[in-house]
């Protein structure tokens, strides 16, 4: 009876008292409010990463839109019980509970097409002219993709705080208590949202879950603020929510899950795109089948298996990171190339798991040991798709498994030192990458090197300029006392080894690794070009010796760091334009005559 029977305003509904009992409920409310809009928050920016890209531009725009949203929101609450033009004016009470439900109501009916939202922001981008000068005008396409499906929800979102303070603050004797009350409580629900939205929500119900679970909870807080709120007839107050649970009900019901294939495609890396629906997209994709799918705490991983070639490919965030295909050369260098350069290394580690052919490759090499670094625990799972590929690298014994961070890793193990570091990011265009091409982040690297190791680092040349690829060389040059870069795959990948002294190549020892007949079957596996036969032919493979690189690399600002991060805010420029860098094709050594070109950089040791 408390709860139906609120003080009746003698004047106007922004001056209603309402009991404590309500004001109390309301407050738990908003706590839970703020933990919904988290919720809501960081299962939006998760999905549209697989929509838009996850550079730090999408989730710049994803961030601006919810923000905007909540701050019009607010202050249409703010006009509406300020303005004296208006006399009659909603039971705060009332509108709380409106806002909850137009939440629900504005999420719902979009739910069962996100899976098609890739396609329609591919055929929309594919207007653009891919130039840097239509960069701007990309954004922009973003920027809408996301008005049309976050606007709305976030703009009565933005009503929740101003609604909740006008019902608990009575007097102006209490407003300070009463609003620092509805904002903290408030505040509390948010961290406490966030933190379990992505730590535990995402990885166990994973988005479309999550998402189901938040529209859910809207919809609750909003029929319980009707319960009790004054004034409404018995029919509005019971028919609102059955109908509302009803509709929850059908389209739950209906809907299902998403194509979760063509959701982690990454149609936004197609820079033509041709496609005049989704039927026919999926006619062309139909060969690919989806063998693993996981919304993880922090990316979402599938793999997909080609059904024409039996190629797998391991997908981030709808990224392509690793596969059976073309990548195959890059990453059996990346884990052979080191043991070739410093044939002595038995201590080694490997940042990013990705396939697990890199680690496997390294221990094709006798008496090695490898300690994996790999952020992603999904990753982890998905690594077991590819063991006909990586000798099933995860239950061997030689190798340690750590599901962190890679500068979490270092600093919580201060003393640790290799042989050889092998680090193989993903792309710098994506967010957070940039660090791990920073000049702090290789002083790291250099720091944990043992006096005669080296540290290989893969570096891509499409999706990128020359501009771009000069920051990350001098960056290198500026910590390494030894550089030089050798060829991954037909100069398109590339790797960049650093040392603390020039390499000494010991011809007996590398030619002896050459002859291991693990080793030379890993590298010349049937599918591939022949990629090493013999010492000289591994020779060949260096583009650039430390000498002539530091001619034109000398280690000169500007440099990628921590404080500031080039290629965080430029690498997705050159993304979007699909530039490619010429300037390690143009120098490539192997271009020259043969009489003028150095038999290697580094110096050759006698057997």
């Amino acid at each position: 009876r408390d709860l139906q029977n609120a003080e009746e305003p003698n004047e106007t509904a922004s001056t209603v008292h309402f009991s404590p009992r309500i004001q109390r409920i309301v407050l738990i409310i908003i706590a839970l409010s703020g933990a919904v809009s988290m919720l809501y928050e960081v299962a939006w920016t998760r999905l549209l990463s697989l929509v838009l890209g996850s550079s730090s531009y999408s989730f710049t725009i994803m961030l601006l839109t919810f923000i905007l949203g909540i701050t019009l929101g607010s202050l249409a609450v703010s006009k509406l019980y300020s303005n004296p033009v208006i006399e009659e004016r909603p039971n705060p009470l009332l509108a709380l509970a409106i806002a909850e439900l137009a939440v629900f109501a504005t999420i719902l009916p979009v739910l069962p097409i996100y899976d098609e939202l890739p396609f329609t922001f591919a055929t929309i981008a594919s207007i653009l002219e891919r130039t840097p000068e239509n960069f701007g005008i990309y954004l922009s396409l973003k920027v809408m993709i996301c008005l049309v499906l976050m606007f709305l929800p976030t703009f009565f979102i933005g009503m929740t705080l101003p609604l909740a303070s006008r019902i608990v603050v009575n007097k102006m004797e209490v407003l300070g208590k009463g609003v620092g009350s509805v904002f903290s409580l408030n505040i509390v629900g948010s961290v406490v949202g966030a933190v379990a939205t992505g730590l535990w929500l995402i990885p166990t119900l994973e988005l479309h879950g999550t998402l189901l679970l938040g529209i859910s909870l809207s919809l609750a807080l909003g029929v319980g603020l009707l319960i009790i709120a004054p004034g409404l007839q018995a029919k509005v107050r019971t028919g609102v929510p059955i109908v509302s649970v009803l509709l929850f009900a059908v389209v739950a019901g209906l809907w299902g899950d998403w194509d979760r294939k063509l959701l982690n495609y990454g149609l936004y890396r197609q820079k033509d795109f041709a496609f005049d629906s989704v039927e026919e997209l999926n006619a062309m994709i139909s060969p690919l089948k989806l063998v693993y799918a996981r919304d993880g705490r922090d990316s979402s991983v599938a793999v997909l298996e080609d059904n024409r070639t039996g190629n797998v490919y391991l997908k981030v965030n709808g990224k392509t990171d690793a596969g059976t295909g073309q990548d195959m050369a890059t990453q059996l260098w990346l884990g052979h190339l080191g043991m070739l350069l410093s044939p002595d290394a038995k201590d080694t580690m490997v940042i990013g798991l990705g396939s697990g052919i890199t680690p496997a490759a390294i221990l094709q090499h006798p008496e090695t040991t490898v300690d994996v670094v790999e952020i992603s625990d999904a990753v982890v799972e998905a690594a077991d798709y590819f063991k006909h590929a990586n000798s099933d690298v995860l239950n061997n014994d030689r190798l340690t498994l750590h599901v962190t961070d890679a500068k979490e890793y270092f600093h919580l193990r201060p003393d640790a030192s290799y042989d050889l570091i092998v680090s193989e990011p993903s792309n710098p265009w994506m967010a957070g990458i940039g660090g791990l091409f920073s000049k702090e982040y290789f002083e790291e690297l250099k720091s944990h090197l043992r006096e005669d190791g080296v540290v290989v680092q893969w570096l891509h040349l499409y999706e990128l300029n020359d501009e771009l690829a000069s920051v990350i060389l001098n960056t290198m040059a500026s910590v390494f006392e030894s550089l030089e870069v050798w060829d991954a795959y037909g100069v398109r990948d590339v790797l960049v080894v650093g040392s603390r002294k020039p390499i000494t190549l010991d011809v007996e020892k590398t030619s002896g690794r050459l002859k291991n007949q693990q080793v030379i079957a890993d590298l010349n596996r049937p599918h591939l070009p022949p990629q090493a036969k013999s010492f000289e032919h591994f020779l060949n493979r260096q583009i650039l010796s430390d000498k002539v690189l530091r001619e034109h690399f000398p280690g000169n600002p500007p440099f990628n760091t921590d404080l500031r991060p080039i290629l965080e805010y430029q690498a997705p420029k050159a993304f979007f334009a699909n530039e490619r860098s010429r300037v390690l094709v143009d120098l490539d050594e192997r271009r020259k005559p043969l009489l003028l070109r150095h038999t290697h950089g580094a110096k050759l040791a006698s057997p």
